[in-house]
């Protein structure tokens, strides 16, 4: 018998008493792993046990390794939910774990097998290198997801966060198993997924990678291939094999690289970990092709894949991994942005779709940034767009809900980028409103780009009062009823002449007190605070919201307005738009002074 201590919670066997053990290996390759495997109870999981693994690093047919259980993390994972200590190692005729430097990213998943049990599934690793001592998801726990209904709550055990402590005791054994310091070996983490994306440049997989941190993801980067939305005869998953969980199909593809873990029937898990933990989902779930295991003993070696053919829907999402209804394809939302390039020619029309509709803002901006990137044929520089788009969707009660922009922008910097950032900026508010669930039912975007920047922007504000001089101003003291006339001067480009606009602003028979005057650029005007920071003084519910949003200034008008002197909650009291033929920008303000 192999002996074991029993401390902090946890069990492990003795470092250096397997050595003299003598352990039999398997003298045959093991038969590849069918469907409907029987579950290992982790009540018979213990040290010193040595299991078959699964995964794919190339192409799309498992390959074995060795698994050898160390130990059991008792509430490792949280509450109630023990992992298991694990050293994986090539088997006879492999070395693709030893030339990963251990278990990688996008090996999430990958089933292990005690005597012909399904045990569990890899899914954690150390959260500062990468080595052949990581964690594995018991299988019984995540077999309870088969369980679920289509309504099931979320998970009831609370997550212990990404990160799982590995207690004091245990750090010098698995340091010296692992080849790291201790403190290299202080904790396990949830191997980060890879999120494979076709068609985005660089400074697009940046935003998203932003995006996708901040809903909880710990995520790997890296270029795909484009896959088309599902439709007809779809694969079946292998145990061991790839699998992906689809953010989007099109243009812009996107999805998480893991390895299916189990299979049977018309359902299949994967993961042994949680993609965003949200419980009901409705991911895409499709095969892949790896490319190769990039070892990067810096940030982890990790798998670079293509998303390819279909399986069926996520409909679970979970804190011991993620469960697919096979067969079922996912209900997708079109994105479609056309764009004309004056300076190319081109006329590009880009489509994906998304599979939720927490997705939508960041594929918006995906496709359109792409669209724009292939049709002015260059990538980040100076530009100006007519930009319009149409967004539709439907309220909680099922009611329909329309929305239409139209609007100008000039960048000196970045035209594909500050356009489909204004896109992603009213979508991503329409999604996140407090008032009440909506969907998106479709988007549409249909841009014109030139690379010339053509904009207006202010230089000097004249000001008379009641028909006096025109004359700068620091501050003024106004009544109730003065009528003010701003001269503002502009500058023009591309061509670089001065223009001249006057406004005329009365100030109203009840004001009083002390405010701005504010004149401004529709281009630097603030957006609207209920458009987006929805609660912020916005009534009328989420219709209130819409016409919020479609009553935002332009960036191609010239504003002049009275605003009150209270930065939390300012008023206008007295406003004048003026339109331009072109984005104008730039900001001039004074403090005034209203008495009787």
């Amino acid at each position: 018998m192999i002996p074991s201590i029993a401390s902090r919670g946890w069990r492990l066997a003795i470092a250096g008493a397997l050595a003299l053990t003598s352990i039999a290996l398997p003298t045959t390759v093991a038969a590849a792993p069918a469907e409907c495997a029987p579950i290992l109870p982790l009540s018979n999981i213990h040290a010193g046990q040595i299991g078959t693994g699964w995964t794919v690093n190339r192409g799309s047919v498992p390959k074995q390794f060795r698994v050898e259980v160390l130990g059991v993390l008792d509430d490792g994972i949280a509450p109630g939910r023990d992992m298991v200590v694990i050293e994986v190692s090539d088997s006879p005729g492999n070395t693709f774990i030893e030339d990963a430097g251990g278990i990688w990213s996008g090996m999430s998943g990958s089933p292990v097998y005690i005597n012909g049990k399904l045990a569990g599934a890899v899914a954690y690793g150390f959260s500062s290198a990468t080595s052949p001592v990581g964690g594995m998801t018991p299988a019984q726990g995540m077999a309870q997801i088969l369980d679920y209904s289509a309504a099931a709550a979320a998970d009831t055990a609370e997550p212990a966060g990404n990160r799982v402590r590995v207690p004091q005791a245990m750090r010098s054994d698995l340091a010296a198993r692992a080849g790291l310091t201790e403190a290299q070996a202080s904790s396990f983490s949830r191997l980060p997924v890879p999120i494979a994306v076709s068609g985005v440049p660089s400074r697009g997989l940046d935003r998203l990678e932003e995006s996708l941190e901040r809903q909880g993801l710990n995520v790997i980067m890296t270029s795909g291939s484009r896959a088309g939305a599902p439709g007809g005869a779809m694969n079946e998953p292998v145990p061991g094999g790839n699998f992906a969980a689809v953010l989007s199909y099109g243009d812009v593809t996107a999805g998480g690289i893991g390895t299916t873990t189990y299979v049977c029937g018309e359902q299949a898990l994967a993961f042994g970990h949680p993609l965003q933990f949200r419980g009901r989902s409705a991911y895409g779930a499709n095969d892949a092709n790896a490319i190769t295991i990039f070892a990067d003993p810096v940030f982890g070696s990790f798998k670079l894949a293509n998303i390819t053919d279909p399986f069926g829907t996520v409909d679970q999402d979970r804190l011991l991994g993620l469960r697919a209804a096979l067969g079922d394809a996912p209900d997708l939302i079109p994105i479609q942005a056309r764009v004309s390039s004056s300076d190319t020619g081109n006329d590009r029309t880009g489509r994906s779709r998304s599979t939720m509709d927490d997705f939508v803002p960041d594929v918006g901006f995906l496709q359109l940034l792409t669209s724009i990137d292939l049709a002015v044929d260059h990538g980040a520089a100076p530009g100006t767009a007519r930009l319009r788009w149409t967004v539709s969707g439907h309220r909680q009660n099922g009611n329909p809900w329309s929305y239409t922009n139209q609007n100008r922008i000039a960048s000196q910097l970045d035209i594909s980028f500050d356009s489909a950032a204004r896109l992603a900026e009213e979508l991503f508010a329409i999604q996140t409103n407090p008032y009440e669930n909506i969907s998106f039912e479709s988007v549409e975007a249909r841009i014109w780009v030139e690379d010339v920047v053509k904009q207006n922007t202010i230089e000097q504000v004249l000001i008379s009062r009641n028909g006096g001089t025109f004359r700068e101003r620091d501050f003024m003291v106004l009544a109730p009823g003065d009528q003010l006339r701003l001269r503002v001067k502009l500058r023009e480009a591309p061509s670089g002449a001065l223009l001249t606009r006057t406004l005329t602003l009365n100030v109203p028979g009840d004001a009083f007190g002390e405010a701005f005057l504010v004149v401004q650029g529709g281009g630097d005007r603030d957006p609207d605070p209920c458009a987006f920071f929805p609660g912020a003084g916005c009534e009328g519910g989420f219709l209130g919201q819409i016409e919020a949003l479609d009553s935002q200034p332009r960036a191609d008008t010239l504003n002049a307005r009275l605003e009150s002197f209270d930065f939390e909650n300012p008023e206008i009291i007295a406003s004048v738009d003026s339109s331009m033929d072109r984005a104008t920008y730039g900001s001039f303000g004074i403090g005034v002074s209203i008495e009787p």
